[in-house]
């Protein structure tokens, strides 16, 4: 039984949460300490390419905001497997003129 719980276990923890989520836990609830973060590191006014940049070397998975209804355009996500949770940190932005109009950014888990 052990070393069949061995691999697992290294596979769950080789999975880190993205740098801009480091230290902050998510929660079953979401919290603003990720949107704050975030809107700290990248504020309104700031290059989209420059966060465009580091969430590609995050590994966030971008594309165009699926809900065209939505006041962003663009949509990032960073999921993390762990043994019975899924965690999820996720930023929505728009940008006009390669400035940054408007961000929000998310983070939660969703456990077993």
């Amino acid at each position: 039984m052990v070393t069949v719980l061995s691999p697992l276990l290294l596979v769950a923890c080789s999975d880190r949460p993205p740098t801009l989520g480091e230290g902050i836990a998510p929660s079953i609830g979401d919290t603003p300490y990720f949107d704050e973060r975030v809107k700290q590191r990248f504020p309104v006014g700031s290059e989209e390419k420059a966060l465009l940049a580091e969430l590609r070397s995050e590994r966030f998975k971008t594309r165009e905001s699926p809900d065209p209804s939505s006041p962003y355009r663009s949509w990032a996500l960073y999921e993390q497997s762990e043994l019975f949770c899924k965690n999820t940190w996720e930023i929505l932005w728009s940008a006009d003129a390669g400035k940054i109009t408007n961000i929000k950014a998310t983070s939660r888990a969703v456990c077993l």
